[in-house]
């Protein structure tokens, strides 16, 4: 098995198939691991909510209601933190954009992955790096690993996955062909 590092930019996946169904993460990391990449290193990037955010999208809630979807939250990470995933999160963040004229919702872990893919090119012993993320944005970040000598594989949407982000990485895995695989039933 090739060691892997797999880094999850939930954010990326959570806004896209919201209503649709859910990734089941352990699944996924099982599902890597069926493909021979053994996921020694599992970061996971998501957004928990600020008061502002959330009565931002939920205009008549209470503070009790905020309260609860928090506390949720932080349950749910600590369920992947008892799988071996390491957990970043920080507050989504309600902004203005004055080019639109209204308020958007923003939060982005660009820098944190990239300082994570950084340190564990720099220190860990890792063969395969899993960016389950579409974001074009990742394309330079995944270039230079590449560039050590390192495989590449991108777990993406179909539909939202940067033509040349895919063209960067030795293999492209879209969600939608593998969901039956990865998908959370209750």
């Amino acid at each position: 098995m090739e060691k892997a590092a797999v880094f999850i930019d939930a954010g990326h996946y959570h806004y896209r198939l919201y209503g649709k169904w859910r990734i089941d993460y352990k699944k996924l990391i099982e599902y890597f691991e069926n493909k021979g990449y053994l996921a020694t290193d599992i970061f996971y990037y998501e957004g928990i909510p600020s008061k502002s955010s959330f009565f931002h999208t939920h205009p008549n809630a209470t503070y009790n209601d905020i309260n609860l979807v928090k506390k949720k939250k932080r349950g749910y990470f600590r369920k992947l933190r008892s799988f071996g995933f390491v957990v970043r999160y920080k507050p989504v963040r309600r902004i203005y954009d004055k080019e639109v004229s209204q308020y958007k919702l923003k939060c982005n872990f660009d820098v944190e992955l990239t300082m994570d893919v950084m340190d564990v090119l720099s220190n860990k012993n890792v063969d395969v790096f899993i960016l389950c993320s579409g974001d074009g944005d990742f394309v330079k970040l995944l270039r230079h690993v590449k560039n050590r000598g390192k495989k590449i594989v991108v777990v993406g949407l179909k539909r939202h996955t940067n033509d040349e982000l895919a063209e960067t990485a030795h293999n492209v895995i879209f969600l939608e062909v593998i969901q039956q695989k990865i998908e959370y039933r209750q």
